[in-house]
């Protein structure tokens, strides 16, 4: 009924925290497998608690260097 459920539908399947940034930045990746894109999943990128990145699942947050994030 509202968009705020859809994450229902979403099954978290990892979690990355890497060791804490050159500059003191905190990441943590996440993703999940969302029952309307099985083939490619979701992948959340936060940054000391805030979301700065969502995006269709491609490993692209783990095979980049995410320290370019900060």
């Amino acid at each position: 009924s509202g968009p705020e459920q859809i994450w229902e539908f979403v099954p978290w399947t990892e979690v990355l925290i890497p060791l804490q940034g050159p500059t003191g930045g905190r990441f943590v990746f996440v993703r999940g497998a969302p029952a309307w894109e099985e083939e490619h999943g979701v992948e959340l990128l936060f940054r000391d608690e805030r979301l700065i990145r969502l995006d269709r699942a491609s490993g692209a947050f783990l095979s980049n260097c995410f320290w370019t994030w900060e």
